[in-house]
């Protein structure tokens, strides 16, 4: 079992009685289909788990702009002086070389879940 389908059964065997589901869902494939259809977030996530090589989390070092020094956190702003301007990332990397930070992926595929209506897979009405 992979990170998300963990998360989702323990979550899922505490609230239900019905082993059968997946919040609901008869099908998950299909269920994650139409949630990766309704939300690039949420699909990015489905392709990192997914564990078909679509996608892997990986640290990069991110280059910062001297200009963009001010917005910084003290943290970062020390890493950068001894890493060559840059600081280290959490990044996913997709099989198409794009890479997108992590933490605004997975920010986004949460609010993005929730406003789906991720309880109810028969009656989505978000994004």
């Amino acid at each position: 079992m992979h990170c998300m389908h963990a998360i989702f059964h323990n979550s899922v065997a505490k609230k239900t009685s019905m082993p059968d589901f997946l919040f609901g869902a008869e099908d998950l494939l299909a269920y994650r289909a139409q949630l990766a259809e309704r939300s690039a977030a949420l699909a990015t996530i489905f392709a990192l788990c997914g564990s078909r090589g679509e996608a892997v989390l990986r640290i990069d070092a991110i280059a910062v702009p001297i200009a963009d020094y001010g917005a910084l956190p003290v943290e970062d702003f020390m890493v950068s002086l001894y890493n060559g301007n840059s600081v280290q990332r959490v990044v996913i990397a997709m099989r198409d070389g794009a890479t997108l930070l992590a933490h605004e992926v997975l920010t986004r595929a949460l609010a993005d879940w929730a406003a789906i209506g991720w309880h109810e897979p028969g009656s989505m009405t978000g994004p």
